[in-house]
């Protein structure tokens, strides 16, 4: 029975990442559509909108049956609801931009952040040693998985957890960037997700941009999604949708795509993941 129950708050946590991850963009796009009176954008917000709402009925339904059939105590139902929080180094801008998209999308899902750091250098040692802490202090089911901002912190997190005795496949961690270690670490089960931002549209939207740029003409507008604030003042900015890759897409996404190999991928520890996953080196 007890097995049956922690599939299933398994099944719940996963469920409410997502949810997370899809209201924080719903919002960040609420924001542009509201700066720019993009009414396209807003139309993205529509359509994202009945599967956030499907999402969180399922999940209520889902934590209502737990409560009914499972009567778990209290430790479990805070571990269904609290996250630990790896942020990136406080002296980047881009993790500001991250930290504060995710606790919006946290807050959105109804998600408490049980603990929070921001992590020097982006490094892996440093991710450990704040998730080690977290763990000490909120004890081994205190919290429902880890937002780790890149693969390098996520890194850290998932030793720190397998350090403390805890299955880092029953607790979903997340990162960023889509290295060859987060990849292996994917589709070996130990981390959940990555983010792959395609190489191809960055680059030619770059170049078209320092062609006009270099002959003095204007930016094509076509391209420019919205006007970025960086502190000087507002850049004309193209936004591209990001890429959330899990064991069931590597090979669609960052396979098919180039940007990582099936050799780099498939070496010998992570040969039999990788056949699981339809990936051949």
């Amino acid at each position: 029975m007890r097995v049956k129950f922690h599939q299933s708050l398994d099944d719940l946590k996963e469920k409410l990442l997502v949810m997370a991850g899809m209201a924080e963009q719903a919002i960040q796009r609420s924001i542009e559509a509201y700066r720019t009176r993009d009414l396209s954008i807003c139309e993205l917000v529509f359509r994202a909108e009945p599967s956030i709402n499907r999402l969180e009925r399922e999940i209520d339904q889902m934590a209502l049956d737990l409560l009914a059939m499972e009567q778990p105590m209290a430790i479990d139902l805070r571990f269904i609801l609290s996250v630990i929080k790896i942020n990136g180094d406080p002296a980047d801008p881009n993790a500001a931009l991250f930290k504060a998209g995710s606790n919006k999308g946290f807050e959105a899902a109804g998600v408490t952040v049980a603990k929070e750091y921001d992590t020097p250098g982006w490094s892996a040692e440093n991710a450990q040693r704040e998730a080690q802490q977290a763990i000490t202090a909120l004890g081994n089911n205190g919290f429902a998985g880890i937002y780790a901002a890149n693969d390098e912190t996520a890194g850290g997190a998932i030793a720190a957890m397998k350090g403390a005795g805890i299955k880092p496949e029953e607790r979903p961690v997340t990162g960023q960037d889509s290295t060859v270690a987060g990849l292996q670490r994917i589709l070996a089960g130990e981390q959940f997700m990555t983010i792959y931002k395609e190489i191809e549209p960055q680059a030619t939207i770059a170049a078209e941009f320092a062609v006009a740029l270099a002959e003095g003409e204007e930016l094509p507008q076509k391209l420019v999604t919205e006007e970025i604030d960086n502190g000087a003042g507002k850049v004309p900015s193209a936004i591209l949708e990001p890429i959330a890759v899990t064991k069931e897409n590597v090979k669609s996404t960052v396979v098919a795509d180039g940007f990582v190999t099936a050799a780099e991928l498939c070496t010998s520890a992570y040969k039999k993941a990788c056949e699981e996953a339809g990936i051949s080196g």
